[in-house]
């Protein structure tokens, strides 16, 4: 039976299919809380907005764990804030100054300090300030322009987390490490699960299991068979322990080990779908804005379907846009670093065979 390893192929998988239909479940999700017809979908303790970010740090874990398996630490970051940030800040700029402003124009309540105001205090992804003005006086969720963009800065701090760890010569030369670090982040969201805290603490226990789970996958992954069976049985796995109400602590690692068995295995038409190209960042970044939008022209009065289709549908070309304008060129500027790691101590394991155990 192909281990992990031996099965996947960068070129040949459906992580970007997977990673834009997690962004579009997320708008699913959202959907009921922004139009105001009520909470979102769950299943046990796992809303399903929940369930996609799960999903998306999983498979970051993975990818990231090995992009800096074979890239130096400051090339890592530089590739790392490209694909992050340019998207991030031309979003605040579209939400202060478009989005804003078509409520303003709907609502009242928006100006251009305003617009700047919002776009400079988040710019550092910090606590700025939520709102742009009054503009979302009356809304059902009128506290938040863009309730999405939270995660952002947890991704980036398992960025820098894994780049730092993996420095160590010790560290890459031995898988343990990584899932000791796994198993504590686990027991810390257990802790956290008990306090019902909502601050910082709460999202990193909340988060960094999942990332820590991809990369526990990656390090083992020439080890861990592909196979079909173990992929249903961890999906299955994934729900009741959801239903049971551990789904946040336990589900990390089976969600991990489901969505790389699933972008490994669907057939070559759907790995080819969005294989060069990734909008899942742009409809995850500009799908709560555009919906805040929708809220204030009315098309709540429609139904939750149509809610749900016209976000997607008006939320793809922006996406689209993101993509080809910001992101993508923006992939041009990583070659101002070399790609090749300084080997700290033991020899680097061979890519794809991560190192002792």
């Amino acid at each position: 039976m192909a281990s992990i390893a031996d099965a996947h192929q960068p070129r040949d998988n459906a992580f970007n299919l997977i990673r834009l239909v997690l962004a579009t479940l997320v708008i699913v999700s959202h959907s009921w809380p922004i139009s105001g017809f009520g909470q979102d979908p769950q299943l046990g303790d796992m809303k399903l907005g929940m369930f996609a970010v799960g999903g998306f740090f999983a498979i970051s874990g993975f990818l990231i764990t090995k992009s800096r398996m074979r890239t130096a630490l400051w090339p890592y970051l530089w590739r790392r804030a490209l694909r992050i940030l340019p998207a991030y800040w031309v979003c605040l700029v579209f939400t202060g100054f478009v989005a804003a402003a078509i409520a303003g124009a709907l609502n009242g309540g928006w100006s251009v300090q305003d617009g700047l105001h919002y776009v400079v205090s988040n710019a550092d992804m910090r606590n700025g300030d939520l709102l742009v003005g009054d503009t979302l006086v009356g809304s059902p969720i009128d506290t938040i322009w863009n309730g999405s963009l939270w995660t952002l800065r947890y991704e980036i701090g398992c960025y820098v987390l894994v780049g730092l760890l993996l420095l160590s010569g010790f560290v890459r030369a031995r898988r343990w490490p990584l899932l000791a670090l796994f198993a504590a982040a686990t027991a810390f969201a257990f802790i956290e699960g008990f306090r019902q805290d909502s601050g910082n603490l709460q999202n990193i226990a909340l988060l960094v299991p999942f990332f820590l789970a991809g990369a526990v996958v990656f390090v083992y992954s020439d080890i861990v068979p592909l196979s079909g069976t173990l992929g249903v049985a961890a999906s299955l796995l994934v729900v009741a322990l959801c239903v049971l109400g551990v789904g946040r602590e336990l589900a990390a690692l089976p969600l991990a080990y489901a969505m790389i068995w699933v972008a490994t295995v669907l057939p070559a038409v759907l790995r080819r779908l969005g294989s060069r190209n990734d909008y899942s960042y742009g409809v995850y970044v500009y799908a709560f804005p555009v919906q805040q939008l929708l809220v204030l022209a009315g098309a709540t009065q429609f139904g939750i379907v149509f809610f749900i289709a016209a976000s997607f549908l008006s939320t793809a070309p922006l996406a689209v846009a993101s993509w080809w304008l910001i992101e993508k060129p923006a992939q041009t500027f990583k070659k101002g670093f070399r790609a090749r790691p300084r080997v700290v101590g033991r020899r680097r394991p061979r890519l794809g065979t991560p190192g002792r155990r």
